[in-house]
């Protein structure tokens, strides 16, 4: 059962994000501990880091505000950001009619309010709650000579098992019944890749006060100089090695 103690990891970021004109800096952390990666990595196993920005809060009220935004996740989003949010008329008065801007965002809507909403709840239960990402967990731990097709590929749900597989030997977890969707072997990833770090001591979070908490697992052998370089390049970031006694993953 989910409670206090528990860890939690989210494939989702816990708020919006607030400054319209720069990237989060939770981002720029992956992004520099990334680039520490590829620098030592050949050409054919670098990362392509492909994040879609975390919108700001009035986007998401823009988003909910669409004409074609359903009801119930206009409703979700008021109950999150603390307003009364409007259908076409809203959307029409701050595009002077033009609806069609913001249809298109109800994608992001549906995603991420409901990511929002996760870290609340779970946070209201006295679990504590990181944001995750599945993909990079994937390309940190697989063998360098294997490749990640996209998820979409056929194969693709064949080879994430494989990799998972060899978090859980190295986490030392015994294997259990293979995930049988995407969506599924991405939450497994994100608790086993956790439990594999911190079994060999390289489970960071990294934290801001205005954008919440991400959990980075990282292989042994490229923990210590990727995070070295990222404290240089982002010292008023905060990441901190997770040593939580009793860890227990949940997705």
């Amino acid at each position: 059962m989910l409670g206090q103690g528990a860890i939690a990891i989210v494939d989702s970021p816990s708020m919006p994000r607030r400054d319209p004109d720069r990237e989060r800096a939770i981002d720029s952390c992956l992004r520099a501990m990334v680039a520490r990666f590829n620098a030592e990595a050949s050409r054919a196993n670098r990362i392509v880091l492909a994040m879609f920005p975390t919108p700001t809060r009035e986007s998401f009220v823009e988003f909910a505000a669409a004409f074609d935004c359903k009801p119930h996740l206009r409703s979700f989003g008021g109950a999150l950001f603390g307003r009364r949010i409007g259908g076409d008329s809203a959307a029409r008065s701050k595009v002077g009619g033009d609806v069609r801007r913001y249809s298109g965002g109800r994608i992001f809507t549906r995603f991420m309010l409901a990511g929002f909403a996760t870290h609340r709840a779970l946070k209201s239960l006295g679990v504590d709650a990181f944001e995750g990402y599945p993909y990079l967990a994937f390309c940190l731990w697989k063998p360098p000579v294997v490749r990640l097709p996209p998820k979409r590929e056929r194969g693709a749900l064949t080879a994430r098992i494989t990799i998972l597989d060899r978090m859980a030997s190295q986490a030392r977890r015994e294997a259990s019944a293979p995930p049988s969707s995407i969506d599924l072997v991405d939450a497994a990833a994100l608790a086993i890749s956790a439990a594999a770090a911190r079994a060999s001591g390289s489970l960071w979070s990294i934290s801001h006060p205005a954008e919440g908490r991400l959990l980075a697992a990282l292989p042994q052998s490229f923990a210590k100089r990727a995070v070295a370089r990222t404290l240089a390049r982002l010292p008023a970031l905060g990441l901190t090695r997770r040593e939580a006694k009793g860890f227990k993953g949940y997705v």
